[in-house]
């Protein structure tokens, strides 16, 4: 990723991006209009909320069957009336995203190397669900459409170990990271609560015309949980934050590591630093609850909230994992 202005297109490239732009612009309003109505009843129906959560212990199964009455949630120093909470649920689909740009890519082959590596210990660890793969750079460019055949996927990642297509001209690319994860909801849709995108990434955006906020808010009218796996590769340190915040706010969980660390990806609870995070990284992946709630306000700016279990005796609480969205957002 270099900056600069971008290259002349020709009126074909220009018509394919300015349709991809109207498209994004059409997303990020279909967010504004979700709650249309009455203005008294879209006050009502944005103190209802719904939010995925992952509930679980180290040892696996949790001692109790969860009700209302173990969660304890505040916002805005007010209590939060939890009404509702689903039995565990898995999502349905994955869509997994690779960051081909030039800082990912440029120089050593490290960063990559690592890419691939992630991308094929989530693949390994995922049961039957349909999966979707995906490059990107300055635009998404599929790979794979979901399927339930994983032997497929991984067929695809093998090949990529080599290098994905160079792209005309050698150019370095830049990174419309933003705009990648509100096109591929799209594209790969359609997604349901719950259902993942993973983008493997070093976190930095260059290209996108979409804003963080504006990605994140479309990501939770859908339900959409997102994971990432943040690469620290030729002295860029997991991008802005941007992109972190975005996962914590939609329920999701970031893994991070060195590009020169990439043979130590290894998914398991017992080895290296890293790989203890991926296994339990893609343990929140497979299992979420939905969270049914009523605020005592309604929600005029991202702000964070506050959940606790209950009902526990000490010795359970210690082994238990709870995962929810960092900060809830306004209807509008």
């Amino acid at each position: 990723m270099t900056p600069g202005q971008p290259e002349l297109q020709t009126l074909g490239k220009w018509d394919n991006n300015q349709t991809m732009f109207y498209h994004r612009v059409a997303a990020s309003m279909a967010v504004l209009f979700v709650f249309a109505g009455p203005a008294r009843a879209q006050q009502d129906e944005c103190r209802q909320r719904i939010v995925p959560i992952h509930v679980s212990t180290r040892d696996g199964a949790l001692p109790v069957k969860l009700t209302p009455a173990h969660f304890e949630a505040t916002y805005a120093n007010k209590p939060v009336r939890v009404t509702a909470v689903s039995g565990e649920q898995k999502p349905q689909r994955l869509i997994v995203l690779l960051d081909a740009s030039g800082s990912v890519r440029g120089g050593t082959t490290a960063g990559w190397e690592a890419t691939i590596e992630v991308a094929a210990q989530l693949l390994a660890a995922m049961p039957p669900l349909e999966i979707g793969l995906a490059l990107f750079s300055e635009e998404v460019e599929p790979v794979v459409r979901p399927t339930s055949m994983r032997e497929r996927v991984i067929e695809e990642i093998e090949r990529l170990r080599g290098g994905p297509r160079e792209p005309q001209g050698g150019r370095r690319q830049r990174t419309a990271l933003w705009d990648s994860l509100l096109d591929s909801a799209r594209m790969f849709g359609p997604l349901r609560p719950g259902d993942v995108l993973y983008v493997i990434t070093d976190g930095v955006d260059n290209f996108s015309e979409s804003r963080p906020a504006a990605v994140t808010q479309a990501l939770l009218s859908e339900g959409i949980r997102l994971f990432a796996f943040a690469i620290a590769n030729q002295g860029f340190a997991y991008g802005s934050g941007e992109l972190e915040r975005m996962v914590e706010d939609t329920g999701g969980v970031v893994a991070a590591g060195s590009a020169t660390d990439w043979r130590a990806f290894r998914a398991a609870r017992a080895s290296s630093p890293i790989g203890a995070a991926l296994y339990a990284q893609h343990r929140q992946i497979l299992g979420f609850h939905r969270l049914e709630m009523e605020l005592a306000e309604t929600v005029v700016r991202p702000q964070p909230w506050r959940l606790a279990l209950t009902g526990l005796d000490e010795n359970e609480m210690k082994s238990v994992v709870l995962n929810y969205p960092a900060r809830l957002f306004p209807c509008n």
